[in-house]
């Protein structure tokens, strides 16, 4: 599988999001949408939580956005009559004073500019609108992944490429730090809390997990300054696959640990 973008893995996401729907089902429940409620789905992936959404808003109007392409046709495709999708980013929107609710879900850690990005949410709401995120949160979000990623570094048949890799990827280490981006913007935060997960997976099932996100970061060569191979790519993929499984105790599980941003804010 091609794992450079999110359009090539597409086909596969809604297989793969499990914890990512299991994430935004919780953010879903902090927010409270209500019956008549206009909502946008900010990086709505397949559109798998948009259907949800639906289904809490009934009459109301519900909007996906996506940057990807092949993400959008994927919510053509699964997605019943009466939902809107289009190819747009959180920097290319441009609603204004159109939604109750802007809804934004494990795509925030994605956004390149973070300024206009949340000017252009807070534009999208209504005078009295409110805005959720979730995202994985700090620069360690996932252990398991981290020390993957480290082991296979050292290695020396990608070490001197992975030394170059850049990071994609917005972090911040604390609630506050995030909660202080939004109110920049004009937001009123009134929930900011890093939480911390602990789930059991098989080994295959943490590699699959890392390939629903992480994975696009590392595999894509406009995240290294210079050419990059495909055998590079290929070899890393290898041994951060092993690494994770090697992770795994007597029985085969992995107890994977991840840091995730919770953040509901009015607009102000």
């Amino acid at each position: 599988m091609d794992f450079q973008s999110f359009s090539s893995l597409s086909k596969h996401y809604q297989s793969v999001s499990r914890l990512q729907r299991a994430a935004g089902a919780a953010l879903l429940d902090l927010l409270d949408i209500r019956p008549g409620e206009s909502v946008l789905d900010v990086g709505c992936g397949t559109g798998d939580l948009a259907r949800r959404i639906k289904s809490l808003s009934g009459s109301g109007r519900v909007c996906g956005i996506d940057p990807s392409e092949g993400m959008i046709a994927e919510c053509a495709r699964l997605s019943p009559e009466g939902l809107e999708f289009s190819e747009a980013s959180a920097e290319t929107m441009s609603f204004k004073d159109e939604f109750d609710v802007v809804f934004c879900n494990s795509a925030f850690n994605w956004i390149e500019n973070i300024s206009l990005a949340v000017s252009n949410m807070r534009e999208a709401l209504r005078e009295d609108g409110r805005l959720g995120v979730q995202a994985p949160a700090t620069s360690r979000c996932s252990p398991n992944f981290s020390a993957a990623v480290g082991e296979s570094a050292r290695d020396p048949a990608v070490r001197e490429t992975i030394s170059k890799f850049r990071s994609p990827w917005f972090w911040r280490e604390t609630p506050e730090q995030y909660a202080e981006v939004f109110e920049t913007a004009g937001f009123k935060v009134r929930r900011a809390e890093i939480r911390h997960f602990e789930t059991l997976h098989t080994r295959e099932e943490v590699f699959r997990i890392f390939c629903s996100g992480a994975i696009i970061g590392y595999m894509n060569p406009d995240c290294y300054p210079g050419p990059v191979s495909e055998e590079h790519l290929r070899l890393f993929q290898e041994r951060v696959k092993q690494s994770l499984y090697n992770q795994a105790d007597d029985s085969g599980m992995v107890k994977l640990f991840f840091h995730r941003i919770f953040l509901v804010a009015d607009k102000a």
